[in-house]
C-alpha cells in the first residue's frame, strides 16, 4: 500500500464513524502522517510512496482507537496549543479551544515588556504556564499540580518549548506550594483551568471526554466549583498579610457557572470588577471569567 491508497482508506474508513466535532480529512492526514513517519506534504506531492507493513499496522491500530472514540490528540500523544506543540498523557487534559482563549485574553490584558508574577494554578500539561512564559519574556512564571505524573509532563514541554528554565514547576494542592515561594514587587496574573463539571453531569458528557480524560481533572463537586471555591479561599488568605500592586484572576468554567462564580469571588473580594471571557457575542458563548481584585 502507498501513500495516497493509505490516505483513500483512512478517509474512508473514519467518514463511517463521525464523532462530535470530528475532522476526518485532517484527521486521516494526521495519522498518515504520523504512521509513516513522514511529513503530510508527501502524500500530495508524492503519493507512490509505499508504507511498510508496520507503518500500515501502526495506522490501522490509530484509525480502530479513533472509531472507538478516543481523540486524536490521545492517540498520537500531542495537541497543538495556539501555535505550539504539547505532549499530553493519562495524567493531563488534552488542551481545549476555550482555554486558548483563557490565556489569550490574559495576553491581550497585559503588557508583555511589563514584568509580572504568573501563577498557573492545576497545570496539567503546561500549555497554560508554558504558553504565557513563551510570550511574555519577562513573565516569572509558576504553575502547580497535585499529579507529579501531569508535572513531569509539563517539564517536558516547557523544555521542548524553548522555556524550561523559565518556569517553576511545584507538587501541591492549588496555592499550598506557593505559601514561602511568592513576591508583591509585581502585578500577578492568576489563571486556572481547574475541575468544573458538576458530579452528576459526568455520565453525560461525550465519549471523547468522559471515557478518556482523568475524572480528576473534571470533577467540580456538586456544582462544579468546589476547587474554585477553595482556590480563591486560598488566595484571600495569601493576601491577608501580603499582596501585590495589583492581581488579576481568569478562570475557565461552564456559561451557567458566571453568576454563581461572580457571586463567590464578590464574597471574598467585594471591589473585585469582573468581566466575561467570550468565544462569541451571544450569551452561549461565555468560557470564562476574569476579575481584577485590587
Amino acid at each position: 500500500m502507498n501513500l495516497g491508497d493509505a490516505y483513500i482508506l483512512t478517509l474512508s474508513r473514519l467518514r463511517k464513524h463521525r464523532c462530535l466535532g470530528s475532522d476526518p480529512e485532517r484527521e486521516a492526514a494526521d495519522f498518515l502522517s504520523w504512521a509513516a513517519e513522514l511529513p503530510k506534504e508527501m502524500q500530495l506531492t508524492h503519493p507512490e510512496t509505499p508504507l511498510l507493513p508496520d507503518q500500515e499496522a501502526t495506522l490501522t491500530k490509530m484509525i480502530e482507537r479513533r472509531l472507538r472514540h478516543e481523540p486524536p490528540e490521545r492517540i498520537t500523544g500531542r495537541a497543538i496549543f495556539l501555535g505550539r506543540s504539547f505532549e499530553v498523557s493519562p495524567a493531563t487534559l488534552v488542551p481545549r479551544p476555550a482555554t486558548e482563549i483563557l490565556v489569550q485574553t490574559a495576553l491581550d490584558l497585559t503588557n508583555r515588556s511589563t514584568q509580572v508574577d504568573v501563577w498557573d494554578i492545576g497545570t496539567g500539561s503546561g500549555c497554560i504556564a508554558v504558553t504565557m512564559a513563551g510570550e511574555m519574556s519577562t513573565a516569572r512564571t509558576t504553575a502547580t499540580d497535585t499529579s507529579d505524573p501531569a508535572l513531569q509532563v509539563a517539564r517536558r514541554n516547557a523544555k521542548t518549548n524553548g522555556v524550561g528554565e523559565r518556569v517553576d514547576f511545584l507538587l501541591g494542592d492549588l496555592t499550598d506550594p506557593l505559601r514561602q515561594n511568592w513576591s508583591t514587587d509585581v502585578p500577578l496574573i492568576v489563571l486556572a483551568n481547574l475541575p468544573y463539571v458538576p458530579t452528576g453531569q459526568l455520565a453525560d458528557l461525550t465519549p471523547e471526554v468522559r471515557d478518556f480524560e482523568p475524572q480528576s481533572a473534571l470533577d467540580g463537586g456538586p456544582d462544579g466549583l468546589d476547587p474554585y471555591r477553595k482556590l480563591l479561599d486560598q488566595l484571600g488568605h495569601l493576601f491577608l498579610t501580603k499582596r501585590p500592586p495589583a492581581v488579576r484572576l481568569l478562570f475557565e468554567h461552564l456559561p451557567y457557572q458566571l453568576e454563581p462564580l461572580r457571586s463567590e469571588i464578590a464574597i471574598r473580594f467585594a471591589k473585585a470588577d469582573m468581566k466575561p471571557i467570550l468565544s462569541g457575542t451571544d450569551v452561549g458563548s461565555v468560557v470564562g471569567l476574569t476579575a481584577r481584585l485590587f
